[in-house]
């Protein structure tokens, strides 16, 4: 039977050198040990006198935090410096320069908008014309309507000796239905668009001559004069005088927008219907609401030489003080504004019948014959 040794207790198996276990446990250990110390949350060291004396010194008690709160919301006083106004008020800032003297002419008379002045002077209501390019060719149609292409958007000094240079190679609407594209682009050429303008021109002469507008036969025109009219007429269909529906005898006509159905229908469309013999306050130029200035400052003249005040916002008018006829007689420059259009007479006014530069055969300009200026 097999027996075991005595052990001693003193010597202890893990820490023999020749047996390597006992070495490997300590330093193990030694590392854990070491791991400990870096995942620790680190100890703020105790403060210093010094230290915990100057955290009480920065603490206020909260009499000193109230008293710190009313001084902020009262306003500081200065001897250099002005007074803050107190939260909720409005300073107003001075509106007098000492480099730049206000007088009495500029302050007197309100800021306008350049595009609210006319470019044509207020005649005279004694005045035999107001002065619209329109005026002169009231009796030709299709030039009426070749001219307010030529005037959208530019002013008639620069556009209307162009017109005249057209109208003098083509004068009527078989030659401008078959005039060269590039010859009309270049007449257009300083005015800009030419491109398109030109397209305009000649397509509106070539249905102007297969289709010229007549009595009793009216087209469709979408949103003229008020938004919705025309909805209830079909492409190209033709109407008569006799239907209620809202039709134009020129909208037909490629090209033509509001500032020329405007035009037209002041200054031609009676005509064309045989109504020439119509009082004055039946004639269809009493029904027309342009947006243009020039068309509106027209509209006013005339309206106020049959001694009524005419409202070009709402078409409704009044009768004439005896104040703004004479105001109106004196003439100057219409002002129109936001529908509330005057007459300033005061300086930097135009002359009332400036020189009229026409434009003969050759394309070269004269003084024109009657004396009227031309549409700006």
């Amino acid at each position: 039977m097999l027996t075991h040794a005595p052990v001693d207790a003193s010597v202890s198996p893990v820490s023999s050198a020749e047996d390597g276990y006992g070495a490997d446990l300590s330093e193990s250990k030694e590392l854990n040990d070491s791991r400990d110390v870096h995942t620790q949350k680190k100890v703020k060291p105790e403060p210093t006198q010094r230290e915990s004396e100057k955290g009480k010194r920065r603490r206020k008690t909260p009499a000193q935090h109230q008293e710190i709160r009313e001084n902020k919301r009262e306003p500081v006083s200065h001897s250099r410096r002005t007074p803050t106004p107190a939260k909720g008020t409005r300073t107003k800032s001075s509106t007098k320069s000492p480099y730049f003297p206000l007088t009495k002419s500029i302050l007197s008379k309100p800021r306008v908008s350049r595009k609210d002045i006319s470019c044509i002077p207020f005649p005279p209501l004694s005045a035999p014309s107001f002065g619209l390019a329109q005026e002169r060719l009231r009796h030709d149609p299709l030039h009426l309507l070749v001219a307010c292409i030529f005037l959208t958007k530019t002013r008639g000094a620069v556009s209307m000796p162009m017109f005249y240079q057209l109208i003098a190679k083509y004068p009527d609407a078989n030659q401008l239905a078959s005039a060269d594209f590039e010859d009309v682009m270049d007449i257009f050429a300083h005015l800009g668009l030419q491109n398109q303008r030109a397209t305009r021109v000649i397509k509106l002469a070539q249905v102007f001559r297969d289709v010229p507008p007549h009595k009793g036969a009216r087209y469709r025109s979408l949103h003229y004069p008020n938004h919705g009219d025309g909805k209830d007429v079909r492409p190209k269909e033709s109407i008569d005088e006799d239907d209620k529906r809202v039709g134009w005898e020129i909208a037909h006509l490629p090209g033509v927008g509001p500032y020329g159905f405007d035009s037209w229908r002041i200054f031609c469309r009676d005509r064309l219907r045989d109504l020439d013999d119509l009082s004055e306050m039946e004639q269809e130029w009493t029904r027309v609401l342009p947006l243009d200035k020039e068309l509106r400052a027209y509209l006013r003249w005339r309206w106020l030489k049959s001694g009524w005040v005419w409202d070009p916002l709402t078409g409704n008018k009044r009768k004439a003080e005896s104040a703004e006829m004479l105001e109106a007689e004196e003439g100057g420059v219409m002002v129109e504004g936001n529908g509330d259009g005057r007459i300033d007479a005061g300086e930097g006014a135009e002359p009332r019948n400036g020189p009229q530069l026409d434009v003969v055969a050759g394309g070269k300009a004269a003084p024109g014959k009657d004396g009227e200026e031309e549409q700006g």
